[in-house]
């Protein structure tokens, strides 16, 4: 393409393609409006996201509205993908209500027993917690800024 071209270049080949990669484009607060949609679109957008964490069910309603509506005036077939919030783990109460450090590489217990917490023993309020995980699997805290890996399940 000339250096002087103002056309954008195509992102991916007509929808009729043999194409089966798929750009899924998260919309957020910035890309609500009909000019930010169907720029995306344009630029080979094949699924939204939406983030169900966030907004009210009005406001991802009037979304979904202004994404078909977008679509259709394109001509596109967008896909949408509800990203849902799993269940929240919440602690316990801490000794003297204070925050804990946890250590890179230590361990850590977690109950659902109703305890006064600390660094290495901590309780939460997700009863269901030794039902749903198993060793190996990741435990997220802080809305994901710390992993816990699971090292064993008793109860």
């Amino acid at each position: 393409m000339p250096e002087n071209s103002t056309s954008k270049p195509q992102l991916c080949p007509p929808e009729n393609s043999a194409r089966r990669a798929k750009i899924i484009c998260t919309i957020g607060p910035s890309c609500n409006s009909e000019a930010a949609l169907r720029e995306l679109m344009q630029a080979g957008m094949d699924v939204a996201r939406l983030n169900f964490s966030h907004g009210s069910p009005q406001d991802h309603v009037r979304r979904i509205e202004t994404l078909r509506n977008v679509a259709a005036e394109e001509g596109r077939t967008i896909c949408i993908m509800q990203d849902l919030q799993g269940p929240k783990i919440r602690t316990g109460a801490l000794k003297d209500h204070q925050a804990v450090t946890l250590q890179a590489g230590g361990v850590v217990i977690i109950t659902t027993r109703e305890i006064v917490g600390s660094a290495d023993l901590i309780s939460t309020t997700f009863k269901n917690l030794p039902g749903e995980v198993r060793p190996g699997s990741r435990v997220l805290l802080s809305d994901g800024r710390i992993e816990l890996r699971v090292k064993a399940v008793h109860g």
